[in-house]
């Protein structure tokens, strides 16, 4: 049998050849079938893919290279694609399978494509052995099931450690605020018991100026009170005002995480004014300016927003540069699209800027963290304002960072959720972030 009869109704041997070389050339398996589906054609990589010689299926019905389930079906659809034959693609989606000639079954995609002949139409199927795309898509999906539940898991397992870490926060903080407490009723008495010896060594240096004693035993006497005792009291009394210093900080810092918030809408504009008033006295000493742009609405609670700026602009006013004129600036970032995280609430990113002293590299990990003042010889206090802002920040779910320069100064941003959308024309440009 001629495997390449004249089908398409070339009337030269030039116009046969070229059609056994394009149907060779093709990469895959190629069927072509009558408009009643008997296979006319076959090449060489479909006598591969279903194990037949070619003279053994063509002059058969296209179903022999269908699995038994598919036969009867696809008759069907074979008439319908006839009614109105077209380019059509067959496969993605679906679940289509060769037949080959020792029964084993491979997954298939078919491209149709309607050929004109003298007669009428045949059809050409180009098919695809997908079976190594499955597999590789079977494999992807298997790992991504499996990274899909370590995601679960180690999501499960962070949340878990997240509310572990918070209830040893909660009762690192309740254990800080009973010793604190507790702590605080025996340094009152230290100091009122060295207020009493003060007193008791003053009436003994009055009895000893109209004492009988001889002169050289008041001068001994006076010698010790003046001398070791008096130092003595003076440690004494200034170590128990630094202790009451830091008890009162720790108690701040405690008061910080476990004081109960009531959510509202906190203007912002109100808030600062109220800073910079209690503030008034020390921004006039250090002959500060601060500038106030209109700043938008926020969630929170108010007292402690308002003490996020106090912080801040108490913080910026002691680590002002000496040497030129000190500038402080309260604004905020417009964000067009974004959104609070978890929320649909618009984002506000505020800021408080200054031209101070600046934060030298190696000790940016050190600013949140209590108890550390970096400029230490510039300002007084126990380095627990800005470990505060932090806490009431975190409790807030919002973000606090801050860029740095030193000599040139600090700016720190505070991201919180905004009560409304924040009119974009409203947010000014930063003007002291660089110390200009």
């Amino acid at each position: 049998m001629d495997p390449y009869p004249n089908i398409l109704g070339y009337g030269s041997q030039q116009g046969e050849e070229l059609f056994r070389s394009l149907l060779e050339a093709a990469p895959d398996p190629m069927v072509i079938v009558s408009d009643t589906g008997t296979i006319l054609l076959v090449n060489v990589q479909a006598e591969r893919a279903f194990g037949y010689d070619r003279a053994e299926v063509i002059g058969q019905k296209v179903e022999c290279l269908l699995p038994a389930r598919y036969r009867e079906r696809h008759v069907g659809h074979r008439r319908a694609y006839m009614t109105a034959p077209g380019l059509r693609p067959m496969g993605p989606g679906l679940e289509l399978y060769g037949l080959r000639k020792d029964g084993t079954e491979f997954p298939v995609e078919i491209a149709l494509s309607p050929l004109a002949v003298d007669d009428g139409v045949v059809v050409s199927a180009a098919i695809r052995d997908v079976t190594e795309r499955r597999r590789a898509a079977l494999a992807m999906q298997r790992m991504n099931e499996t990274l899909e539940e370590r995601v679960k898991e180690r999501t499960a397992a962070l949340a878990e450690s997240m509310r572990e870490l918070e209830r040893r926060n909660q009762d690192n903080e309740m254990f800080v605020y009973s010793a604190s407490h507790d702590l605080r009723s025996p340094l009152v008495n230290l100091q009122g018991y060295s207020r009493e010896v003060r007193r008791s060594v003053q009436d003994i240096q009055r009895l000893l100026a109209t004492s009988p004693l001889a002169e050289a035993e008041k001068q001994h006497l006076n010698d010790i009170i003046n001398g070791d005792l008096g130092s003595s009291l003076r440690f004494i009394q200034a170590a128990t005002t630094r202790l009451g210093s830091i008890i009162d900080a720790l108690l701040k810092l405690s008061r910080a995480g476990r004081v109960d918030y009531e959510w509202e809408p906190v203007d912002l504009n109100l808030s600062i004014k109220r800073v910079v008033e209690s503030l008034a006295s020390t921004i006039k000493e250090r002959k500060a300016m601060i500038t106030t742009l209109p700043l938008p609405m926020v969630l929170g609670d108010a007292t402690a927003i308002e003490l996020i700026f106090a912080n801040l602009i108490d913080n910026a006013l002691k680590y002002l540069d000496p040497s030129r004129p000190g500038r402080i600036e309260v604004g905020w970032q417009s964000h067009s699209d974004a959104h609070f995280p978890g929320t649909t609430d618009p984002l506000a990113t505020l800021y408080v800027a200054d031209n101070g002293l600046g934060i030298d590299e190696n000790h940016r990990s050190m600013v949140f963290q209590p108890f550390q003042r970096l400029h230490s010889s510039v300002a007084e206090g126990e380095g627990i304002g800005l470990a505060i802002v932090q806490r009431i920040v975190s409790r807030h779910a919002g973000t606090i960072r801050f860029e740095s320069q030193v000599g040139v100064g600090t700016t720190f941003y505070i991201a919180l959720r905004a009560a409304y959308s924040p009119d974009p024309d409203s947010a000014q440009p930063l003007l002291a972030a660089h110390g200009v």
